[in-house]
């Protein structure tokens, strides 16, 4: 018996349980005589070479004995069954019973049947006539039983879509039919080796990649990501799972290992490559350049799949896969690299796939799986087991390492194991990771020490300061670190690296001398500090970055710091110095090649006048004392000083010695009294920082030589009463804050020239009368901020000729009414307009919508609009307020309207609108836009209809809502079928978004199957319940709002495993209130990482907290109830089912 193994070979495990254990890919049925030394074995022997696992019976006995119990088993067992219809086929009684059991099949299991019609008429085998029919006069004799079941077989196999071969190229069709065979067999059978978890869903992620709308092109694709990481077994997976696609295939193992270790490495990979490919390639190419153009030259025409695993050169990848014009149409080169630049640089398109790590359930499956033979750790090691699973960060390779090193151990074993990995970190799991460290260049080697053993998770820029001041340039230095997947930036632009690579990299510094750290070149360990001061040590110390989170102290000699000749680096938080038998701390003996000197609580009293500080470029001491006499020599290099919260600074004299600073942060100096002129001298100067500097009243009269100065911050500077007068004639400001400046008076008339600044920030300036009459030459201004300016009583005339304004905020300025400029229409860009303060301004709506302007003014770009206690009553809103096309967000809380005007529902737009203590509105409903997402509603005291559930024309919105103290709503409608009209709209409208509505009302409506009158819920889970039908949790509480404020939350957990989400309402009741409310969540499945969402989960825990003032309490639920949302409840929810009020209000 003949066997060729392939990618199919491993048991399916998408078949259904009723189905026999898949063995063989393909079953041949065949006429021996016939065809069994041509066209039979030519077949059999390309499905063999595509590695189509093919069940082909050498040894069958024709001589009409029954057929064996072996073939049956073959032919169940079987995927496929090619049955090659030849003239002789109908004479054989063992391959007519071959064709009834091979239908039997395909009608019991739905197996494929594909049938070669070999030089005969399909016809003839359909109606049993000419050498199909003859044999059926002998049968009718010896075979009398059979023959009606034989006729039936013949006549249904020839009905099926087949092939026929009759004159043409044997060879030819032998080809196209190993195509079509492949495809029937090919995407539909993806098995995934039991112990290889998460994979199926990274093949399919990897497959969307593969696959373009340019099938016949030929793709280049890397799988990148760091060591460990399971590049090549996905690699492997998918090679093994789409080979068959192919006309030729190779995967060539360890290239970087096979280029390293073997001499002419490359050439032996281009002849693997060749020999793969072509069937045992007879001819050796000799030499690198040789076997390229043989490899261009006989694959130009083959569609191929070629997979690159390990590459981390350049030439390997122009000695085997250079261009894509050295392989066919539809080719496919696949490359795994822990480098992505080298795909980018080589190739002008090539797609790349990041591969993931794990996530939690894979993760515990993997080691489980390694530790214990099982998916699940027993239940005294499932602590211990969390413990590896957070220690091995999702990759693979460590879990796997450290499950088979801990498989077989007992508890005891494991805890002192995970002890030991504290210290001494898995070898065999470091090797793989230090092999991108190995390859890196000196500067990218620094970096990435520094990032492990400091900076991880810093922000970029910061890291960037940091290692730029050193000299290692960084920009590039970051990107190649990135493109070798060392780093990763995250989206709030921090840097991090793979928990195991940072524990790598400190290994990397330990391991130069373990039991003497002042021998190694970073120290970020408190008892490594104490020992290097102690004992007077550290001569290759180049990086202290000692930061913690409880402040410690540290008595020693500071001299210690004289041995560190190499130090460059020196950051110091909560750690306070102090000085050994009374001396005075000098810190003269820190290091010439100091660049970065960040000590929070800095404990000299001055910087020594022969201080070697040459080199510094940032100089960061926070609650230092003061800073530096003026004999200080120049710091020529310094581009920044921070000496933020330093109360008892009270002057900064002479910035003569700090010429090219760039950075000046004085954050909360609160008792600097003033700005010494010299600081005109810095001429790149970018940063003034004087946030609260209480003291501050005046600044340099003149300021007009900061010539490159971008941001000036002067918030809550609030003795300072006056600006300088040339502040204008600052090119470059681009920011000016003057929040809370409480004593400023007025602004001087020369800010008009700014035309680059962005951002003008007068916040609670509550002196400020007035504003420079014109302002319309601010060509750049983005954001202009007046909020609680409330001496202020006009605004200029121009504002409309702000072209660039896209936030204006007005709350709580004194201007009237009739002072509004009608030119606030003209700006274009504006998308946020903020107006509140209590007074009468009904004309603002008639404003914002150009009225009495020309009709193409108006605030189209407007997102945001709060108009907040303005007084605006029903006559307030214009006709057309379906021109404000851009409107989102609308806050119109605290007005004196009774109804909104039909024009609401134009806002086609709106998704947010508030109403909250609107206490004149009576009804709502038609008048609101299709499309809102969110409606509050709260203490609308007298609102009685809201999209009434027994008037249908008002029941399309499906929206969340908040309508706390609405007792005259929930009385009307019932709180019952107010929530579920709402439900069921968002369900037919929006079932992939979280719905709320919380109102008055103290019952678990009867929807809810699994109620409770206790805080929290446990659901047991049906085995099959994260089905396809499944759309998400919806949850009901009943709880009591105190006042004045509470908290209401609800987690969702998993046992074990699965999932762990909070909700939160925040609710703020009127004084006096505490009234019932209930809160309806809906959680869509969206909302659960696709991960969590299987059949794991068994049980779930629904747990309802709140909190006051007083802190988390349960006392306030009365009760709650859960229920699993499908598609059939979205259709069975009938919110006027009931006409029953559920909350007995009073009066």
């Amino acid at each position: 018996m003949k066997r060729s193994h392939s990618m199919f070979s491993s048991s399916s495990s998408s078949s259904s349980s009723s189905s026999p254990r898949t063995e063989y890919d393909v079953f041949l049925s065949f006429r021996g005589e016939d065809t069994r030394n041509n066209f039979t074995s030519h077949l059999y022997a390309a499905l063999c070479q595509k590695g189509i696992y093919t069940f082909l019976d050498d040894d069958k006995l024709e001589s009409g004995k029954s057929i064996s119990p072996e073939l049956l088993k073959a032919i169940e067992n079987s995927r496929c069954s090619v049955i090659v219809l030849s003239e002789n086929y109908a004479s054989s009684s063992w391959c007519l019973d071959e064709l009834v059991k091979i239908l039997e099949c395909r009608e019991a299991y739905k197996q494929i049947v594909l049938p070669i019609f070999y030089h005969v008429d399909p016809s003839h085998v359909r109606k049993q006539i000419g050498s199909f029919g003859e044999p059926f006069h002998r049968y009718e004799q010896d075979f009398s039983q059979k023959v009606q079941r034989w006729r039936n077989a013949l006549t249904q196999v020839a009905s099926l879509a087949g092939c026929a071969l009759h004159d043409g190229n044997e060879a030819k069709f032998i080809q196209d039919f190993i195509v079509k065979v492949s495809n029937k067999l090919g995407v539909a059978q993806l098995n995934i080796s039991e112990d290889l978890f998460g994979l199926d869903s990274r093949l399919e992620k990897l497959n969307v990649c593969v696959r373009t709308p340019s099938l016949d092109n030929v793709h280049f694709i890397g799988i990148c990501g760091l060591g460990g990481i399971g590049k090549t077994t996905l690699a492997k997976a998918y090679y093994d799972w789409m080979s068959s696609q192919f006309e030729g295939c190779s995967f060539l193992t360890n290239v970087r290992e096979v280029c390293e270790k073997k001499e002419n490495g490359l050439v032996y990979l281009q002849n693997l490559l060749l020999s793969d490919i072509l069937n045992d390639f007879p001819t050796k190419v000799g030499d690198i350049y040789k076997g390229m153009d043989m490899i261009r030259s006989r694959l130009r025409h083959k569609k191929v799949l070629v997979v690159l695993d390990d590459v981390n050169k350049f030439d390997q990848l122009k000695a085997l896969a250079g261009k894509n014009n050295w392989f066919g149409s539809g080719s496919r080169i696949i490359v795994t690299t822990r480098d992505e630049s080298l795909l980018l640089s080589t190739y002008i398109e090539c797609k790349i796939y990041r591969v993931e790590k794990l996530n939690y359930s894979e993760g515990l499956r993997l080691f489980s799986h390694k530790a214990f033979k099982s998916t699940h750790p027993s239940k005294e090691y499932e602590k211990l087991s969390e413990q590896v699973i957070a220690y091995a960060g999702g990759l693979p390779l460590a879990l796997e390492v450290l499950g088979s090193f801990l498989c077989g151990k007992n508890v005891n074993q494991w805890e002192s194991a995970l002890d030991r990995l504290k210290e001494y970190p898995n070898k065999e799991i470091m090797k793989v990771l230090q092999i991108s460290f190995d390859g890196l260049e000196e500067p990218e080697k620094s970096i990435f020490l520094d990032i492990a053993c400091f900076l991880n998770g810093f922000e970029k820029d910061n890291i960037i300061q940091i290692m730029d001041g050193c000299g290692f340039f960084p920009e590039i230095g970051i990107r190649i670190l990135i493109d070798k997947s060392l780093l990763h930036v995250d989206i709030h632009d921090k840097v991090w690296m793979h928990d195991l690579l940072q524990e790598m990299g400190k290994e990397i510094v330990r391991e130069k001398s373990r039991n003497e750290p002042g021998s190694c070149s970073r120290i970020w360990d408190y008892d490594d500090l104490c020992h290097v001061l102690e004992h007077n040590m550290g001569t290759k110390v180049e990086a202290i970055v000692c930061c913690f989170l409880e402040p410690k102290k540290l008595v020693c000699d500071f001299e210690a710091f004289s041995n560190m000749k190499k130090l460059r680096l020196l950051i110091i938080h909560n750690l306070v110095l102090e000085m050994r038998d009374g001396q005075t701390l000098n810190i003269e003996h820190l290091s010439k090649e100091l660049r970065f000197l960040r000590w929070h609580e800095f404990p000299a009293k001055y910087l020594p006048s022969n201080f070697q500080g040459g080199g510094l470029v940032e100089l960061k001491l926070w609650l230092s004392k003061h800073l530096w006499n003026n004999t200080i020599k120049p710091l020529n290099n310094l581009k920044t000083i921070d000496i933020s919260h330093s109360t008892n600074l009270r002057k900064f004299e002479d910035f003569g010695v700090v010429p090219n600073l760039e950075k000046l942060i004085l954050v909360g100096c609160v008792n600097l009294l003033k700005i010494h002129p010299s600081i005109t001298l810095l001429e790149r100067l970018t940063i003034l920082n004087l946030k609260a500097c209480n003291s501050l009243q005046n600044l340099p009269t003149s300021i007009g030589g900061l010539k490159s100065l971008k941001i000036l911050n002067l918030e809550g500077c609030v003795s300072l009463a006056y600006l300088p007068e040339d502040l204008g004639v600052v090119p470059y400001l681009e920011q000016l804050i003057l929040e809370d400046c409480r004593n400023l008076v007025e602004i001087p008339l020369s800010i008009r020239l700014l035309e680059r600044l962005i951002i003008l920030n007068m916040k609670a300036c509550i002196h400020l009368q007035n504003l420079p009459t014109s302002m319309g030459s601010l060509k750049c201004l983005k954001v202009l901020n007046l909020e609680g300016c409330v001496s202020l009583t006009n605004l200029p005339e121009d504002l409309g000729l702000l072209n660039s304004l896209e936030e204006l905020n007005l709350k709580g300025i004194s201007v009237e009414d009739r002072d509004l400029p009608s030119s606030i229409a003209l700006l274009e860009k504006l998308k946020t307009l903020s107006c509140s303060g209590g007074r009468q301004w009904n004309n603002m709506m008639n404003i914002i919508v150009g009225k009495g302007l020309s009709s193409s003014a108006a605030l189209f770009s407007l997102k945001k609009l709060e108009l907040v206690s303005c007084g605006l009553g029903n006559g307030a809103f214009p006709e057309n307020l379906g021109c404000l096309i851009s409107l989102e967000h609308l806050n119109l809380s605290n007005n004196d309207f009774s109804h909104l005007p039909v024009s609401f529902n134009k806002l086609s737009k709106l998704r947010y609108i508030d109403l909250s203590y609107c206490r004149d509105l009576e009804l709502l409903g038609p008048e609101l836009p299709p499309g809102l997402e969110c409606v509050l509603l709260d203490y609308c005291t007298s609102l009685d209809t809201f999209l009434d559930p027994l008037m249908e024309e008002q029941c399309s919105l499906g929206c969340s809502v908040t309508c706390m103290g609405c007792l005259k709503l929930a009385r009307r409608q019932g709180s019952e079928r107010t929530a579920f009209t709402l439900l069921k709209g968002h369900l037919q409208k929006l079932p992939g978004k979280r719905f709320d509505i919380l109102l008055p009302g103290n019952e678990i409506p009867p929807w809810f199957t699994r109620p409770s009158c206790e805080p929290s819920i446990n659901l047991q889970l049906d085995p099959n319940w994260c089905n396809s039908k499944w759309r998400g949790f919806a949850l009901f509480s009943c709880f009591l709002i105190p006042s004045p404020i509470l908290r209401c939350d609800v987690m969702i957990e998993g046992m074990g495993r699965g999932f762990g989400l909070t909700y939160e309402e925040d609710v703020v009741s009127a004084v006096g209130s505490s009234v019932d409310h209930l809160w309806l969540l809906y959680v869509p499945r969206d909302d659960i990482d696709a991960e969590r969402q299987n059949n794991d989960c068994s049980q779930l825990k629904f747990s309802f907290t709140t909190k006051d003032l007083d802190g988390e309490t349960e006392k306030y639920i009365r009760s709650c109830g859960v229920r699993l949302v499908y598609e059939q409840d979205i259709e069975d929810i009938n919110p006027i089912s009931s006409n029953r009020i559920e909350y007995p209000f009073g009066g």
